[in-house]
């Protein structure tokens, strides 16, 4: 998100406190509040409001022959790097008391990858099923700022060389790119939804677009205020942030909405009206004046909360999470953020200092990096007969890997012609899980196969797939014919409250074929790397570590299956529930066990370690899932 522009131009308080909306959805939705699943429709927000201002004060300086390229990048210097150095300090020094070496070490790459504004293509090249970084990365959210700054590396150079041709020209150019950039948004969000994300290349038009809106001005100025097109502007953002879920197909043609709502509400809410003054009352205004700190403090509070068991959610807890991140981010803009941009230092030096600054952030990251996370110093630190609490997640990533690959080869082959029971696995990586766990359970009177179907393809039908991936996986699972030879299908997932309906439609068809379906819970607990570590530093074994462990049961992710079984309740459909958190935590005494005989059973949040798929299956058979 953008920290500002030069006032160069006309201060407009409406787009202040259209930073406070944009900032308020994005921290509603990091903080899991309902209703706002599309919460991050923000950062697209201010990457318009971004392009606009950046672009207004480029177009409005070369108009009058005074603008500079080395008085362009000290102002981003000034308003962008104070600010974000002091979080990125702030995150390293929660990071090393709390976080353990893995999650240390990923902190580590982002935290070097933040010097160099490069972390959007980190956490694109580190984004998988099995990674982490989502609930635990104390800088995740610094990828928008990468992306705006490697637009800033390439749009202040092209717009100089196409405004010396005519204003006209550089609108035309902008929006040429604009419409290559939104195609490719387009292309990519159906192939691979996660650089499309990330990536600059499929970002770059929404911040053309304010560019564009801004270039329009500069030659025939904004239209006259609206308050009806403004308001129109603002129902579609607001739309696109209570609609659009964290499975909706973006930043393609599905990032129109809340990009043109931006644009509309920068071209028609001004002057006089409800809608400027709206945006432009006090408390808004102070909002937006802060936005860019807390912007950045809020996911450095969240993420180290979650790391430690918290789950965020509608609560008290949640509460004072937002009110100390809002704190900070009033502080920071008092004491860091403004002085900063008023400082009565010289260009040399703003430029030494930010050189200084980033290498001293990058080695630092690095350091982390190559020590494993401080992985000697961490575990030095731990009592000697502690030590071997701490699980190595890099090891146990590694043997479960080896053995997926041996035992997934066949998983999805054709039912063989037995007398067993065939029992067909459908769901996300928790299905490989159970299939492998019956390979390693012996299950000699029951036949087990598995297709990956993720929760979010499950539909009343093939036809209503929401992506094309799901298309592909209901293609797979027709050719498959395990639908006409099964005696039971089994669904198991990461359960998602954004998918119930279409999940109970999908048994409801299932049922309806008279195929009886049994219904597996999702059990997740904070990373196991640091409730490992947490143990070790607190010293807790036995009863304690027990209780401990429950206390660290993600119950925002239960109440996802625990609303799905109410919803077949509901429907009257008959399905066999299994309860995979009772496999795991006795729930009346309100303890966990996550390791046997010295060994972790999960290596992350979830999922079962080498030792954990024999143990999973010795506790099925204990609780007569399957003879």
């Amino acid at each position: 998100m953008s920290a500002g522009a030069s006032r160069t131009i006309a201060y407009r308080p409406e787009i202040d406190g259209l930073r406070a909306i944009a900032v308020l959805i994005v921290i509603a939705f990091h903080a899991g509040l309902p209703g706002i699943s599309g919460g991050f429709v923000g950062v697209d927000v201010f990457f318009v409001i971004s392009g606009y201002l950046i672009t207004a004060i480029i177009a409005r300086q070369s108009a009058d022959g005074g603008f500079s390229f080395a008085a362009f990048y000290e102002r981003r210097i000034r308003r962008i790097l104070p600010a974000l150095f002091t979080y990125a300090g702030i995150a390293g020094v929660l990071a090393i008391w709390l976080y353990p070496p893995h999650l240390l070490k990923q902190f580590g790459q982002s935290l070097a990858s933040v010097a160099v504004f490069a972390s959007n293509i980190l956490f694109y090249l580190k984004t998988d099923y099995f990674n982490d970084f989502q609930d635990t990365a104390p800088l995740l959210h610094t990828w928008s700022l990468s992306v705006e700054e490697q637009y800033y590396i390439v749009a202040p150079v092209l717009l100089m060389l196409c405004l010396r041709r005519s204003g006209t020209f550089a609108l035309a150019a902008m929006g040429a790119l604009l419409a290559v950039s939104l195609i490719h948004a387009q292309y990519m969000v159906t192939r691979d939804a996660t650089f499309a994300f990330y990536m600059v290349t499929a970002r770059f038009w929404e911040l053309a677009a304010g560019a564009c809106l801004a270039l329009a001005a500069q030659q025939w100025r904004l239209p006259k205020a609206n308050g009806l097109l403004a308001a129109l502007g603002l129902i579609l953002i607001a739309g696109s942030a209570i609609l659009y879920t964290p499975f909706t197909q973006f930043p393609g043609v599905s990032a129109l909405p809340p990009v043109i709502g931006t644009v509309m509400l920068i071209a028609f809410a001004h002057g006089e009206g409800a809608m400027p003054r709206m945006l432009g009352n006090r408390a808004f205004v102070a909002i937006g004046l802060v936005s860019y700190s807390w912007y950045l403090s809020h996911y450095v509070i969240f993420a180290v909360a979650r790391s430690q068991g918290m789950v965020l959610g509608l609560s008290i807890g949640t509460a004072v999470l937002i009110s100390i991140s809002f704190a900070l981010a009033v502080l920071t803009y008092r004491l860091i953020e403004a002085p900063a941009r008023r400082a009565s230092v010289s260009r040399k030096t703003v430029f030494i200092s930010a050189i200084a600054g980033s290498f001293v952030v990058a080695a630092l990251g690095y350091s982390i990096h190559a020590t494993d996370g401080l992985r000697a110093a961490k575990t030095a630190i731990l009592a000697p007969q502690w030590r071997d609490q701490l699980m190595d997640h890099d090891a146990e990533m590694a043997a479960r890997q080896v053995l997926r690959r041996q035992q997934l080869r066949d998983a999805n082959a054709p039912f063989d012609d037995t007398e067993q029971r065939k029992v067909l696995i459908l769901g996300d990586s928790k299905a490989a899980d159970f299939y492998m766990a019956t390979r390693a359970g012996q299950f000699g009177s029951v036949q087990f196969r598995m297709n990956r179907f993720d929760d979010e393809c499950m539909a009343a039908r093939a036809s209503r797939a929401p992506a094309d991936y799901c298309v592909r996986q209901w293609g797979a699972l027709l050719a498959s014919g395990h639908f006409d030879t099964a005696d039971e299908v089994l669904l198991t997932s990461n359960w998602q409250s954004v998918t119930t309906n279409a999940v109970l439609d999908f048994i409801e068809t299932l049922r309806s074929r008279n195929i009886p379906v049994s219904l597996v819970s999702n059990a997740e607990f904070t990373h196991a790397s640091a409730l490992s570590y947490n143990l070790a530093r607190q010293k807790l074994a036995g009863e304690d570590a027990a209780r401990y462990l429950y206390t660290n049961v993600r119950m925002d992710r239960r109440a996802a299956f625990l609303e799905l079984r109410a919803g077949i309740e509901a429907r009257g459909v008959n399905v066999r529930i299994l309860d995979k958190l009772a496999a795991f935590c006795d729930i009346e005494a309100e303890t966990c066990t996550l390791r046997e005989e010295g060994n972790w059973l999960i290596p992350d949040s979830g999922h079962l370690t080498v030792r954990g798929f024999p143990w999973f299956a010795k506790r099925m058979k204990q609780l007569g899932w399957y003879e």
